[in-house]
């Protein structure tokens, strides 16, 4: 179905049977406290990744915010690449570039796995002890290789959900963290972490080596300094 007013003036086909659909029909958003920070954080100019799209939430919540800027969403898994491009399609942005890459460390062929599973955010390159239905084959690629061909000349934000992917993305990303030092927004997830072989531990340490802190977000979606490390949270890092 079509919500009509998302985000007061967005149309969303979401699929309400599914958890991010049923929350989004029932309650108008999903992950509200991280969509109240991206109101306060973006600008009209900026230029913002999506890393792990879905059917595009936070892709067409960004890019009505970003009119003179853009957002590069990345969704590998067919069935919902196209529903982030219908999405993006019914509220006629044209500030949106669409890939059907996954970010990795290394440009390469690997099978993500959907999941058996009513949450249509599951699906994974480490399915772990989770049951796969089907698995595709998906091209991988580095941001520090992609990037540079898009024509863009700042990078702003970086948010990031791709169910155990997260650190070998980060290391696939370096010299364009380096350069940019955009703000990154990040699931900590300590289950899908642990199927690819990593602890969050790992992703604080390498983002606080590159001069980041961790910030948790409270429900006006201010940032508040991040003290603990818990095991499932979304933690917003940023250049100091």
């Amino acid at each position: 179905m079509t919500i009509q007013n998302f985000d007061r003036n967005l149309k969303l086909q979401v699929d309400p049977s599914k958890n991010l659909g049923a929350t989004i029909y029932w309650t108008g958003f999903h992950e509200l406290h991280e969509l109240l920070f991206l109101n306060k954080f973006l600008k009209s100019e900026m230029v913002v990744i999506d890393v792990g799209a879905n059917i595009g939430v936070f892709t067409v919540f960004m890019a009505n915010r970003v009119s003179k800027g853009k957002v590069i969403a990345f969704e590998p898994v067919p069935f919902l690449n196209e529903q982030l491009r219908e999405n993006v399609r019914i509220n006629a942005f044209n500030n949106v570039i669409i890939r059907k890459e996954g970010v990795a460390d290394k440009k390469g062929i690997s099978a993500i796995h959907e999941i058996d599973s009513s949450n249509e955010g599951l699906s994974t390159l480490y399915p772990g002890e989770l049951k796969s239905i089907r698995k595709t084959e998906i091209n991988l690629i580095p941001l520090d290789e992609l990037f540079p061909t898009l024509g863009l000349d700042r990078l702003d934000l970086i948010k990031m959900d791709i169910e155990g992917g997260e650190l070998p993305a980060l290391y696939g990303m370096r010299k364009l963290i380096e350069y940019y030092k955009p703000t990154i927004l990040v699931e900590i997830n300590q289950k899908s972490y642990s199927s690819a072989g990593y602890t969050p531990k790992e992703v604080f340490d390498y983002l606080s080596n590159l001069g980041y802190k961790p910030f948790e977000i409270s429900r006006t979606g201010k940032l508040i300094e991040s003290d603990q490390m818990k095991s499932f949270i979304n933690i917003v890092f940023t250049y100091q």
